[in-house]
């Protein structure tokens, strides 16, 4: 094995360590993202969204708030809350993508591995 193979083959087991590490980060990244896409989802579910909208109404009305500004603010509320899926299906968006181009990237670093692992048989 000469020297540019030498180097290759290392180069391939440092990708296989980084590429180790890296599904190891994300196995543990797992639960946690799970747990904040089921918040989030749950804040936009229908009956529960409903029903925190229209506590939120009743107790500014319950303060005294004239009609109009808790009919404003509560509409202000509830397209924050909307916003959520909006903000959830962008996000979503992004990660598909960029896992698309990563999943392109590595379909390469795949095949020239093999190349030089075929070199060197």
């Amino acid at each position: 094995m000469d020297s540019f193979e030498k180097k290759e083959f290392e180069d391939i087991k440092e990708l296989k360590g980084v590429f180790s590490a890296i599904v190891d980060f994300v196995k543990e990244l797992r639960e946690p993202i799970t747990d904040l896409i089921q918040s989030l989802m749950k804040a936009v579910s229908g009956s529960e969204l409903g029903e925190d909208v229209a506590t939120f109404y009743k107790k500014l009305k319950e303060t005294g708030l004239p009609e109009e500004m808790a009919l404003a603010l509560t509409k202000e509320y509830l397209e924050a809350r909307l916003s959520i899926i909006r903000d959830l299906g962008s996000m979503m968006g992004k990660f598909t993508s960029a896992k698309k181009w990563r999943s392109e990237e590595i379909s390469e670093l795949i095949r020239k591995a093999k190349e030089a692992k075929e070199k060197s048989s």
